[in-house]
């Protein structure tokens, strides 16, 4: 850890620490608070409580001797179990005597971690109180090595030391240093317990710079619990150096972003209303696409070469560069937490970038397209499933009309990446070295990731069997805002619909009239007739979502036809396309012949 810390101040031309504690000196424990601490003990719960500090030892028996016996016990420790000893007496003190003391022993043990090898001399890694700070910044400051900053790390609360730190946090002293000279000297961090976890500091950080008016860039927030252990100290100076680069970047970005969104309006305005009605309401209205979505199109197209104009123009190539070599030089070097993981953000920006959720398709009333996923909830098959059809197959044309009656449904088995590995090990296990070529797990399987909340959570879609399904079933999730695979036929189409779409649910809603219809006379002719049979005969003239197999259940509830499933969410390009290509190279593979010789 000490040579991954080197590492990282190295890169951030950090030149020294310093961290600035209400309840610290020099970060440093002495005999006399050893001592005073046992005194402590000994009066709240006798000397045999004192035999739990270590191993061996025996406080009672030295009763008569007890400051010879503690002295030769304190000057026979190492610097470390000195630390251990002291730590133990405050545990063993009544609750919140020794606040400071605590403190003090955390930053120390951290401090003499990070000397043993003298990687960060003591000139390097300084512990001040605030009063110190105060008549020593400006000298800091000016003692800096051109090229050099300094990193400080405060702690929130300082009302210990006095005077004006009474109402005077940490906080308060970072905005002072952003709002003087030594801006660019200092890289400031509240070093805290009033936040508890390591997942609460960025939520902490951000009312700071709220209160304060303080950009993200000034200041990162750690816990000091982070102290208890090297690794996660490590940890938090590295995501502190990190933070002014990164946020930097963001910010740059953010400008980018507006400006190619203010020249972007700009052109869209331009349009001719003539080139409008051509590019987006009759090319839309003749392909059956929802005209929004082709002026999304194009917005995007022009939007995203602004951007890059913007870049352009700005020169702001070099500089960009310059961040990103540094923070991503900072990111390379690996400090190893090994507990839950605070920072899980980047997993529901990637499902954000594979799936578009419920909300955004059904929402939107969208056709159902190639890579939706749906869910089956009732009758037989329950679970997750995926729409596999080339997308010209599934697109509506404007008088409502498809080229094709019928899609795949896929299953989708959930299964953990640990499950997923042992189940391969196995399956190698199982296969002939002879034959390894012929190992044909990954020939039959598609995988998509992120398909749960949890990372670890897979989903493997078998090509093997696939459900042969009524699009004139499925389609009725378009007309459903929540994706529900059901229709009232004595309901009125959604408003939102485009031409196409609505002739689509005319011609739908006009099939299962005609069902109910046959239905209702059904029934009345079979209503003499005892046993299953009438049940049987009636559920045979009701439309089924699968045409190979049993899936869902189809149900007619006065008017409401209803069968079991419901759209969740739908792949993105390219994963939705990509999976449907090695569907379809798995419908046209070829046979090997097989190998007589062997």
């Amino acid at each position: 850890m000490k040579e991954q810390l080197h590492q990282l101040l190295e890169l951030a031309n950090v030149s020294s620490v310093y961290i600035v504690d209400d309840a610290i000196g020099d970060g440093s424990v002495t005999y006399e608070h050893f001592i005073g601490l046992i005194r402590k003990v000994e009066i709240a719960s006798g000397l045999e409580a004192l035999n739990s500090l270590d191993e061996g030892l025996d406080f009672e028996d030295n009763a008569p001797a007890l400051e010879e016996y503690s002295a030769g016990l304190w000057k026979a420790a190492a610097p470390y179990k000195q630390l251990h000893y002291v730590r133990r007496l405050c545990e063993l003190t009544p609750t919140g005597e020794d606040e400071d003391l605590a403190t003090n022993l955390d930053i120390a043990r951290v401090l003499q971690q990070l000397r043993e090898d003298e990687h960060l001399k003591k000139p390097e890694l300084v512990s001040l109180s605030p009063l110190e700070w105060d008549a020593q910044r400006d000298e800091i400051a000016s003692k800096v090595p051109a090229g050099k900053r300094v990193l400080v790390l405060f702690d929130q609360r300082l009302e210990r030391s006095g005077e004006r730190f009474a109402v005077t946090r940490g906080i308060d002293l970072v905005k002072e240093i952003v709002s003087s000279a030594h801006k660019l000297v200092f890289l400031t961090g509240i070093l805290t317990y009033t936040v508890t976890e390591e997942g609460q500091e960025l939520d902490e950080r951000a009312k700071l710079i709220a209160d304060k008016a303080l950009e993200a860039s000034d200041l990162f927030v750690l816990t000091k619990k982070r102290l208890e252990e090297l690794p996660h100290f490590v940890d938090g100076i590295k995501k502190l150096l990190l933070n002014e680069p990164c946020e930097q970047i963001k910010v740059q970005a953010i400008s980018l972003g507006e400006s190619a969104l203010q020249s972007t309006k700009a052109k869209l305005l331009a349009l001719d209303t003539y080139d409008f009605n051509r590019t987006v309401l009759q090319s839309s209205s003749t392909e059956g696409i929802w005209a929004p979505e082709t002026l999304f199109r194009i917005i995007d197209i022009i939007y995203k070469d602004e951007i890059k104009e913007q870049l352009l123009q700005r020169n702001l190539i070099p500089e960009l560069n310059k961040l990103l070599v540094q923070a991503t030089a900072l990111s390379q070097i690996p400090v190893p937490v090994l507990e839950a993981e605070a920072y899980t953000k980047r997993y529901s920006l990637r499902r954000q970038e594979i799936y578009a959720t419920a909300n955004l398709v059904n929402g939107l009333f969208k056709p159902i397209e190639n890579g939706d996923i749906f869910e089956v909830t009732g009758g037989t098959g329950k679970g997750l499933y995926v729409l596999l059809a080339q997308p010209c197959d599934l697109m509506i044309r404007s008088n409502g009309t498809r080229s094709s009656e019928v899609g795949h449904l896929l299953k989708i088995r959930t299964t953990s990446k640990p499950d997923l590995e042992a189940l391969l090990t196995e399956q190698l296990q199982k296969a002939s070295i002879k034959k390894l070529h012929d190992f044909n797990f990954w020939k039959t399987r598609g995988v998509i990731e992120y398909i749960a909340d949890d990372p670890q959570t897979i989903g493997l879609v078998s090509l093997t069997k696939a459900h042969v399904v009524n699009l004139d079933v499925l389609d009725l999730a378009m007309f459903s805002s929540t994706g529900e695979v059901v229709l009232d036929i004595s309901a009125t189409p959604p408003a939102a619909l485009h031409i196409g779409l609505a002739k689509r649910f005319d011609k739908l809603k006009g099939l299962h009239e005609k069902i109910h219809r046959n239905v209702g006379e059904c029934q009345v002719a079979l209503k003499a007739v005892q046993g299953t049979l009438p049940k049987e005969l009636i559920q045979g003239l009701l439309p089924k979502l699968s045409l190979n197999d049993k899936l869902g259940a189809t149900t007619l509830t006065g008017s409401l036809f209803s069968f079991g499933i419901r759209r969740v969410k739908a792949l993105r390009e390219p994963y939705a396309k990509n999976l449907l290509d090695k569907y379809t190279r798995h419908l046209s593979r070829t046979g090997d012949l097989h190998d007589f010789a062997d």
